[in-house]
C-alpha cells in the first residue's frame, strides 16, 4: 500500500537580482532545494531524476537546469542513477501558484512520498543599457516575403519568385521593374532568401543560387557562394544548406575560415568584455551561447547527423525562435543581439539584448508583431528587417528595426 504523501510546505523566499545575474536567484533556489532533499534521503539512496519547467523564458533551458540541479546534487553526495539501479525518485517542476513562482519537488523511496514546496521571487530583468527599439512599417504584401532593402526612393523586395524593385513617385511606391528568379528545382519548405547591398551592387542569396543586379543588369546563376550573415569587425559569412531551409555550419569569420560548427538556423557572433561569443539557434529547435566557435566532427557532417559542437557553451536560452541578427556596436559601441520569440499563436516579438558577463540583458521594451517572424536580417547600416506574417490578414509585412540607446 503506497502512503500518502508528506508535504513540507517553505515559507517565501524572495530571490531578487534576476536582471544583475541570471543565475543568482535561480542557484539560491536550486540550492536550498537540493538541502532538504539531502535531509530527506538516507546513505546508499540513489534517484531517478525527472525535471519539468512551465515558466518558460523566465528560466534557462531544460539542459541548463538539469546541470544546476545536478550540480547542486552532487555538492550534497546525492546520487542519481537511471530507472535500472535507482532505489528512488525526484520529480522537480518549476511552476508557479496564485501567488508567484514556486517549485514542486517529489521524493519517493520505496512507498514513502514526501512534497516539498517550494516559493520564491524572480523579479523582472534589469536594463543595464537603456534603450528604444524603434519598428518602421517599410513594405507588406500577400506573398511571402525574404528580405527587403530601401533608401529613401528606393526598394527593392525579394521573393519566392522574383526580385522587384520600386521607385517613390509622389509619396507612393511604383513598380519599376520585375525580376523573375530562374530554378530548375523546386524550392525548399519554408524557404529563405537574403539581399546583400554593396554600393551599386546587389546580391539576392537564395538556396544552391546567386543573383546579381549591377547598373540594372540583372543575372542569375547556381552558386555556393557564402551568405553574409554579419557585417563589421566580426564579419560573418556561411554557407547554406542546398535543398534545406539552414546553414550547413561551414563559416568566414573576417575573411577567415573558421572551423565547422554543424547545422543552424541563425547564427552571430558578438564580442563581449574581450571575449568572442557565439549564439546560435540549431535545429532541434533550440538556441545556445558560446563563449567561442562551437567545432563540431566534420565527419558527421558529411555523414548526414546532426551532432552538433558543443565547445564553449554557456548557457541554452529559452523562448527563442530560428532568426537572430547582430547589430555590431549599436548601441553606446556595444554590439546587440536582436532575437524573434513566440509569444502566442498570433504574435511574435523582436527583443533586443546587450550581452554582459555572459549574460544576456535586454536593453529596450521588445517589438510586437501581428503573427510569426519569418524573417530576421541584420543590415550593414546598422539596422535590421524583420518580416511578419499576420494571420488575420494573411499578408506578409517588412519592418525597419533601429536601436537607439540613452
Amino acid at each position: 500500500m503506497i502512503r500518502a504523501p508528506f508535504i513540507f510546505c517553505l515559507s517565501l523566499i524572495p530571490l531578487f537580482g534576476y536582471g544583475a545575474d541570471v543565475a543568482d536567484p535561480l542557484h539560491m533556489a536550486v540550492e536550498q532545494l537540493a538541502e532538504h532533499i539531502k535531509a530527506l534521503s538516507a546513505p546508499g539512496d540513489s534517484f531517478q531524476l525527472e525535471l519539468a519547467s512551465l515558466l518558460g523564458s523566465r528560466l534557462p533551458g531544460e539542459n541548463l537546469l538539469r546541470t544546476q540541479v545536478e550540480n547542486a546534487f552532487r555538492a550534497r553526495a546525492i546520487r542519481l542513477g537511471d530507472n535500472t539501479s535507482a532505489s528512488g525518485k525526484i520529480s522537480i517542476t518549476f511552476s508557479r501558484n496564485v501567488h508567484g513562482p514556486l517549485i514542486v519537488a517529489k521524493v519517493q523511496r520505496g512507498e514513502q512520498v514526501r512534497v516539498i514546496l517550494l516559493p520564491f521571487e524572480l523579479s523582472p530583468p534589469a536594463r543595464v543599457v537603456a534603450g528604444r527599439l524603434e519598428r518602421r512599417l517599410l513594405w507588406e504584401q500577400k506573398d511571402p516575403i525574404l528580405d527587403l532593402t530601401s533608401t529613401e526612393n528606393e526598394l527593392w523586395v525579394l521573393d519566392s519568385a522574383a526580385l522587384s524593385y520600386y521607385n517613390r513617385q509622389a509619396g507612393q511606391w511604383t513598380l519599376q521593374r520585375r525580376l523573375v528568379i530562374p530554378h530548375a528545382r523546386p524550392w525548399p519548405r519554408d524557404l529563405r532568401g537574403m539581399l546583400h547591398a554593396d554600393g551599386e551592387l546587389l546580391e539576392a542569396y537564395l538556396p544552391g543560387m546567386l543573383c546579381r543586379v549591377e547598373k540594372l543588369q540583372f543575372g542569375c546563376e547556381e552558386s555556393t557562394a557564402e551568405w553574409p550573415l554579419q557585417s563589421g569587425p566580426l564579419s560573418l559569412r556561411a554557407s547554406f544548406e542546398p535543398g534545406r531551409n539552414f546553414f550547413s555550419g561551414f563559416t568566414t569569420v573576417a575573411s577567415s575560415t573558421r572551423p565547422y560548427i554543424s547545422p543552424f538556423y541563425g547564427a552571430g557572433i558578438v564580442s563581449s568584455e574581450g571575449q568572442e561569443l557565439w549564439l546560435l539557434t540549431r535545429p532541434d529547435g533550440n538556441a545556445y551561447l558560446h563563449n567561442q566557435a562551437p567545432e563540431a566532427d566534420v565527419q558527421q557532417k558529411e555523414a548526414g547527423a546532426f551532432e552538433f559542437g558543443n565547445a564553449g557553451h554557456v548557457a541554452a536560452i529559452p523562448g527563442w525562435g530560428s532568426d537572430i541578427a547582430v547589430l555590431s556596436e549599436a548601441c553606446q559601441t556595444r554590439s546587440l543581439v536582436l532575437a524573434a520569440e513566440s509569444r502566442s499563436e498570433r504574435t511574435d516579438e523582436v527583443q533586443a539584448y546587450v550581452i554582459l558577463k555572459q549574460q544576456l540583458q535586454p536593453v529596450a521594451e521588445p517589438a510586437e508583431f501581428p503573427g510569426p517572424v519569418t524573417a530576421l536580417w541584420s543590415k550593414p547600416d546598422g539596422t535590421a528587417v524583420a518580416v511578419a506574417h499576420d494571420r488575420t490578414s494573411g499578408r506578409y509585412a517588412a519592418y525597419s528595426l533601429r536601436v537607439t540607446c540613452e
